[in-house]
């Protein structure tokens, strides 16, 4: 595969990943290659569009999540990665829906209608742009209020959208649990042992969370990509193979070097 990656502009910590985790440079280099083929394709409609926007942030996520990982900040990294989770869960969820883009982009207005109207400033210049996008926006957003009222533009829950993208197995395996580091629960700092229940820092555990984040990380960004190429019709099964073998090979790695 010719691979379409400026390595001056490579991330300032891919080489330090690369020595924690030896190969995985090749992984992201591929991985990279990948995303800007998705992302600098010409659009061909605003469903295409919006997609590749919805690619871009989830990339943003992933390379902050990675950046925890190279300074070995495991928990804060597998929260990302719930982030990351949920924007991908959203975006196939959209790609597989096409009729729910009325519904996105209007959440995303209805969103920034009900920030203004909290938001309090104090300069009068600010104060009289508010004033005005009020009055000019106060009918749409009283009719958005009453359409998205304690719900958002998919309506369902994470749960649902993720077994519509066939990706059960993750939520059940990776999202409770990144959700539980978010959360704060028991489950950073209560840890069962040969001794039976512990409390205490983790210090392994934590360590271990920062690889575990990487894998399920890739994970994701190989998912999101796939079923972009398959709903869009891109063409990229060659590169997306490519992935799919690297992830896989980066799993079993792991499961080998840390066995359960």
């Amino acid at each position: 595969m010719d691979v379409l990656v400026d390595r001056d502009k490579l991330p300032r910590f891919l080489p330090i990943l690369e020595q924690m985790y030896p190969g995985a440079e090749r992984e992201h280099i591929a991985l990279m290659h990948v995303s800007n083929l998705i992302t600098g394709a010409p659009a061909k409609d605003d469903f295409h569009k919006v997609l590749q926007c919805q690619t871009t942030v989830a990339l943003e996520h992933y390379g902050g999540m990675l950046s925890l990982v190279s300074d070995n900040f495991g928990f804060p990294a597998e929260g990302v990665c719930r982030n990351l989770f949920e924007i991908v869960v959203g975006t196939v969820y959209l790609a597989k829906n096409p009729q729910k883009l009325t519904d996105f982009l209007d959440y995303g207005k209805f969103l920034r209608y009900r920030q203004v109207r909290a938001s309090k400033p104090v300069n009068p210049v600010f104060k009289q742009k508010q004033a005005a996008e009020i009055a000019q926006t106060d009918v749409e957003y009283t009719a958005l209020q009453k359409r998205f009222k304690g719900t958002s533009w998919h309506k369902a829950s994470v749960e649902v959208m993720t077994k519509d993208a066939g990706m059960t197995n993750l939520y059940d395996v990776y999202y409770r649990r990144a959700s539980s580091v978010a959360h704060g629960d028991a489950f950073n700092i209560y840890h069962f042992t040969s001794k039976g229940w512990q409390i205490g820092i983790g210090w392994q555990k934590w360590d271990r969370a920062a690889r575990t984040a990487m894998i399920f990380g890739y994970q994701l960004m190989v998912l999101l990509f796939e079923r972009l190429n398959l709903e869009l019709k891109l063409g990229y099964d060659h590169e997306i193979q490519i992935l799919i073998d690297l992830m896989n090979q980066m799993t079993s790695k792991d499961i080998q070097e840390n066995p359960p």
